[in-house]
């Protein structure tokens, strides 16, 4: 733990979002909700004409269901929705308002978001338990499945439902009072039946979304991957956009309105300035073929090329005399990636899994706790206690390698008890550096550092890991805690203002600096996309996305900061 510790030191933020969570949007005190009437059997048939109103469901109470539509955080919205609603003859219907009890707070995972209107894939959802809606003020509608009381359990039901290919899904938490368990009548009332090309009703809420196909005499929509794609070229007004277009109109042909929203001549006038500035371009180039290794040589690299690498990999834990070093050993040849010479296989297993664990615990620095008993002898006949021993030897080490992502990336159900822990990750699980944008970014970062950081040592590399590892918890399981979000906040003002301070006192580096920032707004817009597509509010987005840019570039630019 004590490297947990610190990382803290080095991020100077709380990034245990999950044991501690304080949500960026506030919770509400109460919410309305349309009440439709109560029924012993509601037929969906009674409430299709009033469906584009807003999303219908059913709550059980005793043996009558009360139909309901809506969730709104504001009163004058339900308000809006319960005069349509009254206009099409349900006169009975009324506003309830509900309060939210702030200690209700439980895990889900959410599996996708889809906006006001659009055809759910229920069918696609169903084949997952309890499934349930959260419904926005703004009429989206988020499926999520299961709910648990802590982070341990819901982490391993969130590997069981990427390994069945939803690779978006991720943590949410969230008060129990703002989701409902999703019923029959729900599924059939909330969806669109296919029409024929002459019938297809293209009034608000009903447009069709996705590809569109001709199958059969029938107009389909083709559903779309999980998660969603954000639109870049949607109607919202960005401020991180508006940074964007007001560098490109200084710097490129942007001749639009600084308006905020991200449309085509925005993107033609940044790829204009990609190919015009020489600066940029030549930045682009070197960008173009980088690979994030997080440490070059020693333990850390040998365990990350386990899989990609493992004839590299074995003859450099063979040569390491960490007790990690073992254990991975231990691991591939568990999982045959390397054949021992000895015949009996599992006998040299045993041995170097036992061997590190007395390395570690009775020979070792260990002063903690721990939930292993090191006094036993264990026999690793299966992969579970093998990883989870990994994890025991993980806390208890000051200077243990970070977990390599391949561990999450191919053990998800046998890892999903350490999922929590990804301030020990290192980077390059379907990484954000993977992305052309950011490698330019850091490329130009690199660029304008002026330490040498191949002098520092350890230190330094334990700078770039504690990163490292922020980044890959923002791209596997985003989470940000209030705090975070204000230090987010200051950080970037901080940033700007120290560069602006510096590129005014030379004309080379106004040159200099410009591609840096083109680079960073790009990359702000793209990472908000990033995390709208995956149902996070504009803000929340604009939060993440600025943790994220923070990890690529302050281990290079922290000086103009200091």
């Amino acid at each position: 733990m004590k490297q947990l510790v610190f990382v803290l030191l080095i991020l100077a933020v709380t990034i245990q979002s999950y044991a501690n969570p304080s949500p960026f949007k506030p919770l509400p005190t109460s919410i309305y909700i349309v009440q439709l009437g109560a029924f012993s059997n509601p037929q969906v048939d009674d409430f299709s004409k009033i469906k584009s109103i807003g999303h219908i469901y059913t709550e059980q109470v005793g043996k009558v269901q009360r139909v309901l539509l809506g969730r709104y955080e504001a009163e004058g919205n339900a308000q809006t929705s319960l005069a349509a609603v009254h206009a099409a003859g349900f006169s009975d219907a009324f506003v309830a308002n509900r309060k939210i009890n702030p200690d209700a707070m439980i895990y889900s995972i959410q599996l996708k978001t889809y906006e006001a209107g659009e055809n759910i894939e229920w069918n696609k959802w169903s084949e997952f338990s309890n499934l349930q809606v959260n419904l926005s003020d703004d009429g989206k509608v988020k499926i999520l499945t299961e709910t648990a009381n802590n982070i341990t359990d819901i982490n391993r039901v969130l590997q069981e439902v990427r390994a069945r290919g939803v690779k978006g899904a991720f943590i949410k938490h969230i008060n129990k009072s703002l989701i409902h368990k999703v019923s029959a009548f729900e599924m059939a009332i909330n969806q669109r039946q296919l029409m024929s090309i002459g019938q297809v009703d293209f009034s608000a809420g009903s447009d069709i979304q996705g590809d569109i196909t001709i199958k059969g005499g029938l107009l389909t929509a083709k559903p779309s991957d999980v998660p969603v794609a954000y639109d870049e070229y949607n109607k919202e007004s960005r401020n991180s956009v508006k940074q964007l277009q007001s560098l490109l109109s200084e710097n490129s042909n942007y001749r639009g309105e600084v308006d905020g929203v991200f449309g085509r001549g925005t993107k033609d006038a940044f790829e204009m300035f990609e190919d015009k500035n020489g600066r940029y371009a030549l930045y682009k180039e070197r960008a173009k073929n980088r690979k994030e290794i997080s440490f070059k040589g020693g333990l850390q690299e040998f365990v990350n090329l386990v899989y990609d690498n493992p004839l590299m990999a074995y003859g450099g834990l063979k040569n390491e005399t960490h007790p990690m070093a073992d254990v991975y050993l231990a691991y591939m040849y568990y999982t045959g990636k390397a054949n021992p010479k000895e015949a009996d296989k599992q006998a040299l297993v045993n041995k170097l899994m036992n061997s590190a664990i007395q390395r570690v615990f009775v020979t070792g620095t260990f002063k903690g706790t721990t939930e292993l008993d090191f006094t036993k002898t264990y026999n690793y006949d299966n992969l579970n206690i093998l990883i989870r021993h990994i994890s025991y030897m993980q806390d208890a080490m000051q200077d243990p390698p970070s977990l390599p992502c391949w561990l999450f990336e191919n053990h998800p159900e046998e890892a999903a008890s350490m999922f929590n822990r990804l301030y020990s990750m290192v980077s390059g699980c379907g990484d954000f550096m993977e992305w052309d944008e950011l490698k330019v970014l850091k490329t130009i970062a690199e660029d304008l550092d002026p330490v040498n950081h191949l002098t520092l040592g350890k230190a330094d590399d334990n700078i770039r890991m504690a990163y490292d590892s922020r980044r890959a918890q923002l791209y596997l399981a985003p989470t940000i805690s209030q705090d975070e979000a204000m230090v987010m906040e200051t950080w970037n003002k901080r940033l700007w203002t120290a560069l602006g301070t510096w590129r005014q006192s030379d004309a080379l580096h106004e040159k200099m600096v410009t591609p840096l920032e083109i680079a960073y707004y790009r990359g702000l817009v793209k990472l908000e996309n990033h995390y709208m597509g995956r149902g996070f509010t504009q803000q929340e987005a604009h939060v993440l996305g600025l943790g994220v840019l923070r990890t690529v570039v302050n281990y290079h630019l922290n000086t103009y900061v200091k």
